[in-house]
């Protein structure tokens, strides 16, 4: 295949922090990379790489030795990367949303003596330490160490799943990333006034090709809020206001991109994207041109790349030719090429290709030597990719040859997702299955087969693999066979396992239909939201993979066009279809007690009473729930108002006067327990003193990440304001356009009253009477001012917090140590204030939950 030309611009025996350092003494006042209002210029950038890179020194580092680095998207991990380089290391991201055990493999895995990374996980670290800082070294760091590396020296290590069962260390080499950087010059005409998005994680390889051909150009990296990334039409706008050229997102993302209309004056000259096979072309007129890249880990991120023509264009969609110095072959199962136009194994090779697995082993096999190239050392991957040479001389890419699948984007080997599952005590076999929905989403099945007299839970398996593997590696079933069904010779029948098993029954048995027009109209909107081809009336909602949200859209879709009344509660009672309607046409109406909602009504312990943040409704807490186990109930309480029961309520006080009640009504038991999110954490609060005061024992009060009231301190308004001033006199053009935006929204934010900048994003989603108790609910938490609480808390606080222009999360009690004279028992749990509830942190939520609860009754024995 006919390779892309190579650039000639940089010289091939650079390694890439010269490259960094180059365009720092070219123009060391131009923006290097802007993270919200934080802003560095390349002199800066390249004085804080120096300086850490002599604190690695004089710690002992030795050439290619392998340095943690464990930051989220920032300004810290680019200074990170970049000083490790000049240390002569290798960096080795650990991505904090992974669990803490991955990130242990990881480190033991690859030899890590050091990690460097932003300073709040620095508990998740462990020994070895040190907190990164940006825009803090001084003139004396402006020479850099003498230079430890060469292009043939390791870059870093990125770590894949792995069909063993466990990930494996992937080894690039200088010269390798040096190679995209020169490819991305040439397609994209990269230079000095390009400004790169920096959307990928940095534990996936994505990042490479992002980062380096920005820095290496003297372009600027920016970085958007998480909750602007996973919002298709928000960043498309951010795109636009933050003047955006170049930009790289995986697959599914940016098919839901090219589906919105991007604002005029829009400067993006390529939207990029790759990391799964791409099924949707942009419409015709969509003005931003469209690249696919295909490549993996292995081979240094890309390997080809094509351009997207829109809709109606003729032939298939392909992933392109070889980028410059790339070679692919098309070679049948004995390892000899395949004609033009007939289907092979993709093999790649050239400068990209790794040096190789971390401690080789069985792995290793998958790099071989090349016996078709004339140099004695070439070599080949076999990537377990299908395709075939078309006709014009692309490549088309025709899906996988073994069961490593993509999922949203991230590469998953089924085998390291059945390994980690048949580690459960109750499991005794297990296999994963990716299956592919009308529309092209992909989601993953895991069957298996239990240990004789063993029955464990589906939430408790959930949780146990959500402790073990990224959230995007927990199957979306669990689906328990008594056998394995088989071919005639002898091997597990995948197809027959799916189609026999119960995992999708709303498509493989005949779903049962509707009754009457309200159950075909909850069928429709359930298979719109959900994304399920069919729904039958007798389908639960949550196993469809209903949640909070999809409820709020359900309800609010309702109301609109068939002016139906659906108090979100009612998906507990009623969590089918067939329940749902019968209560809303008043056959079986669902008798409740407004305000107190059963989560898991069984279990011998006493319950838990969850209190939900603003908004009020407390579908959020299920999975926490179940999490806990079948031997506790848990209760969730919320405003009546919500469920068609008078008025919101107007102030904390009131709200724990009436949850104070409905507790007493299910536990009589002196020290009830109760655990509050956010504002629920102020009316926990409230309800404890209303039960000292009543004379009863200390009760026990988790307060999920809720600051205490004034926190954190705010500065006075001059200095505020001048710290806004300083932020836009750093920043350039378009950012200091997207900074003053963004304050000017969030300032008319707050005087409508409307909540704040989640809040707006959902506002569209929310019935009359959720918006209502919505606002209620935001005037009575800021009415709260004085808290003073006699008896102990658990405070589990979220390990992300924000990075405010003019506050500081720096008080680990979130500022309670002012009200609370009891002990204040912190503990840390993942994820930011936003998504501490979302499933994939549930299992050690549910695990801190429990341990503070056990600390708190420990001490009240005699």
């Amino acid at each position: 295949m006919e390779p892309h030309r190579p650039s000639p611009g940089i010289p091939e025996d650079a390694c890439l922090h010269e490259l960094v350092t180059a365009r720092a003494a070219e123009r060391p006042d131009a923006l290097a990379a802007a993270d919200g209002a934080r802003r560095l210029a390349y002199a800066q950038l390249d004085r804080d790489a120096n300086r850490v890179a002599r604190d690695l020194l004089e710690r002992g580092v030795e050439p290619e030795e392998r340095i943690g680095v464990l930051a989220d998207r920032s300004l810290e991990y680019v200074i990170g990367i970049l000083g490790v380089l000049k240390a002569g290391g290798a960096y080795l991201p650990l991505d904090p949303h992974h669990p803490d055990e991955r990130l242990d493999y990881l480190r033991e895995s690859g030899d890590v003596r050091f990690v460097i990374g932003q300073a709040r996980f620095a508990e998740r670290a462990g020994a070895g330490f040190t907190a990164l800082e940006a825009g803090m070294a001084g003139a004396e760091f402006a020479v850099a160490p003498a230079r430890r590396a060469g292009p043939r020296n390791l870059a870093y290590v990125f770590y894949t799943s792995g069909s063993t069962g466990r990930p494996k260390g992937v080894q690039i080499e200088h010269r390798s990333v040096v190679n995209l950087i020169r490819v991305y010059q040439d397609v994209f005409g990269i230079g000095p006034d390009d400004r790169f998005s920096q959307i990928q994680r940095p534990g996936f390889d994505g990042s490479v090709a992002e980062i380096w051909p920005a820095l290496a150009s003297g372009a600027s990296l920016h970085v958007p809020s998480e909750k602007t990334y996973l919002q298709p039409a928000r960043l498309v706008q951010w795109l636009a206001e933050e003047g955006i050229t170049i930009c790289d997102v995986p697959t599914l993302l940016a098919e839901s991109i090219v589906a919105e209309t991007p604002p005029d004056g829009s400067r993006v000259r390529a939207l990029v994207t790759g990391g799964d096979r791409l099924r949707r072309r942009p419409p015709p007129g969509f003005p931003w041109p469209v690249y696919d890249e295909y490549g993996p880990t292995e081979n240094t991120v890309v390997s080809t790349i094509a351009r997207v023509e829109p809709e109606g264009a003729e032939g298939p969609l392909h992933i392109g030719r070889p980028i410059a110095n790339h070679r692919v072959l098309l070679l049948d199962a004995k390892s000899e090429p395949v004609a033009p136009g007939e289907i092979g194994e993709i093999h790649l090779g050239g400068i990209g290709l790794a040096r190789g697995y971390l401690g080789s082993g069985a792995e290793a096999e998958r790099f071989f030597p090349d016996p078709f190239a004339a140099e004695p050392d070439a070599r080949l991957y076999r990537t377990g990719d299908l395709g075939r040479l078309l006709p014009d001389g692309n490549l088309q890419y025709l899906g996988r040859v073994d069961q490593q699948v993509k999922i949203r984007g991230f590469r998953v080997e089924l085998a390291e997702i059945e390994q980690r599952l048949a580690e459960h005590p109750g499991v005794r076999e297990a296999l994963a299955q990716a299956v592919e929905l009308p529309g092209g989403a992909k989601r993953l099945v895991a069957h298996y087969v239990r240990r004789e007299a063993a029955d464990p839970p589906r939430a408790e398996l959930r949780a146990f693999l959500s402790d073990r593997v990224p959230h995007f590696m927990v199957p979306t079933w669990l689906v328990a066979v008594p056998e394995w069904p088989r071919t005639a010779n002898g091997k597990i029948d995948r197809a027959a396992l799916l189609a026999s098993s119960d995992w999708r029954h709303a498509r493989d048995a005949a779903p049962v239909p509707p009754r009457n027009a309200i159950d075909a109209h909850l069928a429709a909107i359930w298979a719109e939201l959900l994304d399920v081809p069919e729904v039958g009336i007798t389908d639960d909602f949550f196993e469809l993979g209903g949640h909070s949200l999809a409820a709020a859209q359900v309800a609010s879709r309702l109301e609109r066009e068939i002016r139906a009344d659906l108090p979100l509660a009612l998906f507990f009672q009623a969590p089918t279809i067939e329940a749902l309607s019968d209560h809303l046409r008043g056959e079986r109406p669902i008798v409740t007690t407004p305000g107190l909602v059963p989560l898991t009504a069984s279990g011998a312990k006493p319950p838990i009473f969850f209190l939900p943040g603003l908004g009020g409704h407390v579908l959020s807490f299920r999975a926490l729930a179940q999490a806990l186990g079948s031997d506790r109930p848990c209760f969730g309480l919320q405003d009546p108002a919500l469920e068609g029961a008078g008025e919101p309520f107007a102030t904390v006080e009131r709200m724990a006067e009436h949850f104070v009640d409905l507790v007493r009504s299910v536990d009589t038991a002196e020290a009830p327990r109760l655990v509050g999110y956010s504002l629920g954490g102020l009316v926990a609060l409230e309800m404890g003193r209303r039960l000292l005061r009543a004379g009863g024992a200390p009760p026990f009060v988790a307060l999920i990440d809720t600051p205490a009231p004034g926190y954190p301190p705010r500065l006075p308004f001059g200095r505020r304001l001048a710290a806004h001033a300083g932020n836009v006199v750093r920043g350039d053009g378009a950012g200091r356009g997207a900074y003053l935006a963004a304050r000017w929204q969030n300032l008319m934010s707050r005087f409508r009253g409307g909540g704040d900048e989640y809040e707006q994003a959902i506002w569209g989603v929310l019935t009359p009477r959720m918006k209502a108790v919505l606002a209620a609910h935001g005037r009575a938490g800021n009415a709260y001012v004085d808290p003073t609480y006699a008896g102990p808390i658990a405070l589990l606080r979220a390990r992300v917090h924000p990075d405010w222009p003019a506050t500081s999360f720096d008080d680990p009690t979130l500022g309670w140590s002012r009200f609370v004279s009891g002990q204040i028992d912190t503990r840390e749990i993942p994820g930011a204030h936003l998504d501490v509830l979302d499933e994939h942190h549930t299992a050690p939520l549910a695990q801190t939950l429990a341990e503070a609860l056990a600390a708190h009754e420990s001490a009240r024995e005699p």
